[in-house]
This record gives C-alpha cells, structure tokens and sequence, in this order.
C-alpha cells in the first residue's frame, strides 16, 4: 500500500471517529506530498470548521477552488461560512448497511419525487423514514419528502405498518436523477408473524389479501424463500465507486466509507 494511500485512509479515518487535530495533521502530511491534492485540500478545510476556525477553513477551501473552480464541496462550504450556517457531520458508509436478508430488506426506485433543490440535499447511506398515509407509503429525510414508493410496494407495507411492522430505509442510490432507497424490516408484529415483508413475486403476490391478515390465532405460514433477485436487491455496486470516487478526488466528507479493512492491509 503506497505511502499516500495509507495516509488518506488514516486521515479519513481520523475524521470519521472526530479526531480534528489528528485529522489536520495527517492531511497536512498528504499535502507535504502533494501539495495539490485537493481531497486533503477539502478535508483540512471541514476540519478547521470542526474546531470554529472558520478564518483557516476558508482558507483550505479558496485553495481548493483556485485549482478547480467548479468543485462543489468547496462551494458549499464556502456559502456556509459565508452564511454561518450550521454544518453537519459527514455519515460514514458501510457495506454491512446494505446487506440482503431475504424476505426483510428491498432496495426500491421511489416516484413522485421532490424538487430537485431537495433531492441536491440528499447523501448516500442517509438515514430516512417510511411514512404511511391513506393513499401511499413515502420517505422522508431530515424531515422533508423525498418520494414515494411503488404502488404495488405500498399496497403491501401500509397493511403491514398498520399491523405493527417496523422498518429502517437508508439512501443507496443517487444517479441518473432518480433515487433508490434500501428498506429493511426492523420489527415484525405479532399479529403478522406469517408475512413475508418482501416476498418474490413468484412465489407471493406483492398485495396483501384482508385474509393474509386474519391468521393471528393460526401457526405461522411457511412462505417460502423469499428476497429480491441479486441484480435489483443487491447493494449498487457503482453508486458505492462513486461515493468512494468523491472521498479519493474530492475529499466530499457527505459520503465516505468505512476504511477498517484498508487500514489493518
């Protein structure tokens, strides 16, 4: 593992666990090296703000857009200070948080989507919830809607989160203007013990009968091998590569992952 590797995945990882002075210092040692490196450039900036010295942050970031003009990390945080807005802390992104259970998780496209100044807000592996009205079953992020679920997906959960089911629903997906999102069961209710969340729609319809729900004195149904075909339920391989892409090249703190494995290498 070459020098410079090691040390942006220590200063990634130093930023991760809210090192801020280690953090400074392993990228000031990246920069020492490649006095261009603009991810180090962008990481020292954020850094800076973490302990207030917001005049050092802009700083980094000015340095940053005189070698790239149109990097939007620096512009964002850039307006931040300007606008002394509150910054948050970057979420970090693990593979474990998209992995398939058959019959409990379903990555899904959602419709009806925000405006598109909400949906620039959004980051990979951001937490949301599932919201479940009379007519669909929508996530929200931070509090806002961000879109909806598929129809035959919300005829299926509005049942099943009336009944008492739980779920967990993450960002996976942000490309090509559409959004996918990763849904796990956290919770099952009793009363629905026998239902399969997600059912392969060879072996179950996707909507619940009323009698699907009537079985709560009944031993539970055997659905069968339930889960998503690997393609649609597996974690976007590609989304992944970008979001890393941007920790590497652009040091986008919104989107970084979970370097542990790199660092025991």
């Amino acid at each position: 593992m070459s020098k410079l590797f090691t040390l942006q995945s220590k200063a990634i990882r130093a930023a991760q666990e809210e090192r801020w002075e280690d953090a400074i210092t392993l990228n000031q040692k990246l920069l020492a090296i490649d006095p261009k490196n603009i991810g180090a450039l962008n990481r020292l900036g954020f850094a800076h703000l973490q302990i207030n010295d917001h005049q050092e942050a802009a700083n980094y970031y000015q340095q940053v857009l005189q070698l790239d003009s149109s990097n939007s990390v620096a512009k964002k945080y850039m307006d931040i200070i300007k606008n002394k807005l509150p910054v948050k802390l970057p979420k970090a992104l693990r593979h474990s948080d998209f992995v398939d259970e058959p019959g409990k998780t379903k990555s899904t496209t959602l419709t009806r989507l925000a405006a598109p100044d909400v949906l620039n807000n959004l980051s990979v592996g951001l937490d949301c919830q599932l919201k479940s009205t009379e007519s669909r079953v929508s996530v929200h992020c931070d509090g806002k809607y961000i879109g909806s679920l598929p129809d035959d997906l919300t005829a299926r959960l509005q049942s099943l989160i009336e009944a008492g089911n739980q779920y967990s629903v993450k960002i996976q997906s942000l490309k090509n203007g559409s959004v996918i999102v990763f849904i796990r069961e956290r919770e099952k209710a009793d009363n629905v013990m026998h239902i399969t969340s997600f059912p392969t729609e060879s072996n179950s319809a996707m909507n619940l009968e009323a009698t699907d729900l009537a079985r709560e004195e009944e031993d539970p149904v055997y659905m069968g091998e339930t889960g998503d075909d690997e393609g649609e339920n597996a974690l976007d391989s590609e989304s992944i590569e970008e979001a890393l892409k941007k920790v590497y090249d652009q040091g986008d703190e919104d989107v970084e992952e979970d370097l542990d494995s790199d660092d025991e290498d």
